[in-house]
């Protein structure tokens, strides 16, 4: 029979051995590896906030199979990536390059701040601005966010100090102060260029600094809005003035219960690409889907896979 102090030395020796065990399993883990969503793992802002524990499983729910080249689902709040895939991989973005043209463009300009559009390269969406018409930095906003209008962007970026130029050296500042070290943007649109490149990870961080922003938050999650040109005396135009109509280019927004934004993308290089913040009572989700064959139908498998897992 023993003893009180063999048992404790037996309790002291079962604890050690756990101990070298638990050693063992991590250091099987990959540094770096996005694990499933019954092995959390922190995601990491480049504020520096530690993740929190969330009452989240999903070992009975297997997570959807999908055509994305790259993809994440995350809880945000609590910097917590619950699933994802080639998170770190380098690809094109398309139009997702203006969640940071709006960025740089809402904290360098006063909203209403007048620009003159310049002559513009009308290729792809548009919010239908004129050359020489006046506008607002924050009608151009609306018709960044909503439209993803190309026009706006090129001429949020023209009236820049130093032109696009010095613009699009502005948003690769940026990307450096948010720890973005897999990103690099060379045009305020999205055009294809090889030295143009996000990664899936990169783009949530990006995402969730963004969302910080009220005006910016409310205008992703708004489906329509009017603005208006600045008015100019003896133009030809009645009233002196133009109007944009602009709809918001989210498939899910309106649809899907508690999709509030935020941003789409396409080309034939970058695929379908779509970034979506989710909110249902209280509890949040933001999904980064990229290169995908249908960003719609399998933006909506996570939101139901992320939603299920919840306790």
């Amino acid at each position: 029979m023993l003893n009180f102090t063999s048992k404790r030395y037996t309790v002291i020796v079962l604890a050690l051995l756990l101990l070298v065990l638990s050693f063992s399993f991590i250091a099987q883990v990959p540094a770096g590896k996005v694990l499933g969503a019954d092995t959390i793992t922190p995601f990491t802002l480049a504020i520096n906030t530690p993740p929190a524990q969330i009452p989240f499983q999903a070992k009975s729910i297997s997570p959807p199979q999908l055509t994305a080249a790259a993809y994440l689902v995350l809880e945000p709040q609590s910097h917590t990536i619950l699933w994802g895939k080639n998170a770190q991989q380098k690809v094109p973005i398309a139009s997702l390059t203006k969640i940071m043209t709006a960025l740089v463009a809402y904290e360098n300009y006063p909203l209403d701040k007048q620009i003159v559009v310049p002559e513009i390269e009308e290729d792809g969406s548009l919010m239908g601005l004129n050359k020489g018409e006046i506008i607002t930095t924050e009608a151009l906003l609306w018709g960044l966010l909503l439209n993803s209008g190309n026009d706006a962007a090129q001429a949020l970026a023209a009236a820049y100090p130093g032109g696009a130029t010095k613009f699009v050296s502005a948003m690769n500042q940026k990307a450096r102060k948010l720890s973005l070290n897999n990103t690099h943007f060379t045009n305020p649109v999205g055009w294809n260029n090889k030295d143009h490149y996000s990664t899936a990870m990169d783009l949530a961080h990006l995402t969730w600094y963004f969302l910080k922003q009220p005006l910016l938050a409310q205008m992703v999650s708004t489906q329509a809005k009017i603005v208006t040109s600045v008015p100019v005396e003896n133009s030809r135009i009645k009233g002196g003035k133009r109007w944009h109509h602009l709809k918001n280019t989210n498939p899910l927004l309106g649809k899907i219960t508690g999709v509030r934004g935020i941003k789409t993308g396409f080309t034939t290089e970058a695929g379908q690409c779509l970034i979506t913040y989710v909110e249902r009572k209280g509890r949040k989700l933001l999904i980064v889907i990229l290169g995908s064959n249908n960003r719609e139908e399998e933006t909506e498998e996570l939101i139901s896979w992320g939603f299920k897992g919840w306790k």
